[in-house]
């Protein structure tokens, strides 16, 4: 394991900072979370130029994980050691979900970013999720399959615990006459591994879902093989930097961010394209949102973990990035909508 230290207030005494700790993959999905780290960043410089939380500067402890429950337990272990952070971030599904069983026995919050399992998040007492639903990543899909009348859908999956979720959510809602549905899975070490020729034959429309990089993996196979059905692909194809026309004509669930006809979006955009000269996506948006969300919750408050728990269980709403956002009372879980969308011209097109 590694453990990078991001000092953004390095002239504070311990006593004068909040540490939060985040805990993110050392291999698989680094794609996606090398932009919630950034949004993080992002969001974390901004509260600390204009004072902090309660005269405070954020301090973020970074610890990369394998994917593997001793790894991801060990990472905390070692942070609870250090740094003994106020709280944490936990990005993926994965180390969320290992993360929550071990923080309820040190009565610390854990808030899982780009981690769609929320209904295993909310029997957790000390563990929040912000992201979208695995149930509002396959609506905008179903509604798309029913626009385009696909009767044989193929469906390329990863095999863990959402990816099964996701096929599983479309096998229950691809229902109908003539409707058949195909599925091939991949772990998510071996995207190489998944067998092509009898989803492509017989499928009319072929939707791919995993860790955006093995989504890319997948998408380029499809195209080299001249696949002519319907593509579909999960959100995280909105991420990839730099969105080329390579990936005209697939379609997606997308949130409205990608509209940019909020102001606040569009700012924000600005700030992070100019810092880290890339593309501003979810992902960083999921990271930024996040920060800004907690910080304003502890505002004038006692700051402890006790206090960061009953504050994130409160009712309250964000005007974000994502949008307005509203949250009741007892929740773990934010999330944001996402809406029928296809790639155009190396941009995404939202369906009317």
């Amino acid at each position: 394991m590694i453990m990078i230290l991001i000092v953004l207030a390095s002239c504070s005494p311990n006593n004068e900072k909040i540490i939060v700790a985040v805990v993110l993959p050392m291999n698989g999905p680094v794609t996606e979370t090398r932009y919630v780290i950034e949004g993080l960043e992002l969001a974390s410089h901004e509260i600390n130029e204009n004072g902090g939380v309660n005269g405070k500067h954020i301090d973020l402890i970074v610890s990369e994980s394998y994917l593997d429950a001793a790894s991801i337990r060990r990472a905390f272990v070692e942070l609870e050691r250090n740094a003994e952070p106020l709280f944490y971030i936990s990005v993926t599904d994965i180390i969320s979900l290992e993360l929550g069983s071990v923080a309820e026995k040190y009565s610390v919050v854990i808030g899982g970013l780009a981690s769609s399992i929320q209904q295993e998040v909310h029997r957790q007492n000390w563990t929040f999720s912000y992201f979208s639903t695995v149930e509002q990543e396959v609506l905008p899909i179903h509604q798309i399959l029913e626009q385009l009348n696909v009767k044989k859908l193929g469906i390329i999956y990863q095999n863990d615990q959402l990816g099964r979720l996701y096929e599983k959510k479309l096998r229950t809602s691809f229902t109908g006459p003539e409707r058949k549905i195909l599925s091939e899975s991949f772990e998510y070490s071996s995207p190489g591994s998944v067998k092509y020729s009898t989803l492509t034959d017989l499928c009319d429309a072929i939707y791919v879902t995993g860790f955006t990089d093995n989504l890319a993996e997948i998408l380029r196979e499809l195209r080299a093989r001249h696949y002519s059905g319907i593509i579909l692909a999960d959100s995280g194809l909105a991420s990839l930097n730099l969105l080329s026309t390579k990936y005209n004509d697939i379609y997606l669930p997308a949130p409205v961010l990608y509209n940019f006809n909020n102001a606040y979006a569009n700012s924000t955009k600005k700030r992070y394209e100019e810092r880290y000269l890339k593309k501003f996506t979810h992902f960083a948006a999921n990271g930024y949102d996040f920060i800004h969300i907690v910080a304003g919750l502890l505002e004038n408050k006692h700051l402890s973990r006790d206090t960061v728990r009953s504050r994130l269980l409160s009712q309250f709403s964000y005007p974000g990035v994502f949008g307005y956002i509203e949250k009741q009372e007892g929740e773990h879980y934010l999330n944001f909508s996402l809406y029928p969308a296809r790639v155009v011209g190396g941009k995404i097109h939202y369906l009317e």
